[in-house]
């Protein structure tokens, strides 16, 4: 299994510029842009998959940044940082599902999200080591990475108790 990060903002800004920096950049080349960004994701993940073949590939979404550059008018906006996001993360599943069951996806911004977007980022760590991350969602992330790697490996566990027959706890279902 290889791990993709695609969650820090400083990735997203060095594929996507415009996308991360710029609120009020031109539609055409915003498009331009995010098909250059994604071209460079596939070739990425194409290379990967010619050097380690049968594993598979484990893409992180992309994040929402926590403020936005436009405040209360992002959602209102046509090109607010919503609708960027969402049209970055659209193709990036496209890309996805174009060489799925050997890449899967790992939703990033519904984990920082249940996290806590005000936590995750830590600038002491991203100057330290090039981490974005903060130390306390490292883990979150590394639990998140499991169980996705688990459920491809059919690692994960369910379980049925029945007791029909007084062998676990008394009674037996005739009796009722």
């Amino acid at each position: 299994f290889v791990l993709l990060g695609m969650g820090a903002d400083a990735h997203t800004a060095s594929l996507f510029p415009l996308h991360a920096g710029d609120p009020f950049a031109d539609a055409d080349a915003l498009a331009a842009e995010r098909s250059a960004g994604i071209a460079r994701l596939a070739g990425a993940v194409d290379a990967a998959r010619r050097n380690l073949p049968g594993a598979t590939l484990v893409l992180h979404t992309f994040s929402l940044p926590e403020h936005a550059p436009l405040g209360l008018l992002d959602l209102a906006a046509p090109h607010g940082q919503r609708a960027r996001h969402d049209a970055l993360d659209d193709a990036l599943l496209a890309l996805v599902a174009e060489r799925a069951p050997q890449v899967v996806a790992l939703d990033q911004d519904r984990l920082e999200s249940s996290f806590g977007k005000s936590r995750v980022r830590d600038d002491r760590m991203w100057y330290l080591a090039s981490l974005p991350f903060s130390d306390a969602f490292l883990p979150v992330v590394a639990r998140a990475q499991v169980r996705v790697l688990r459920a491809l490996r059919g690692k994960g566990r369910k379980c049925v108790v029945l007791d029909l027959d007084n062998t676990l706890w008394g009674g037996v279902v005739g009796e009722d």
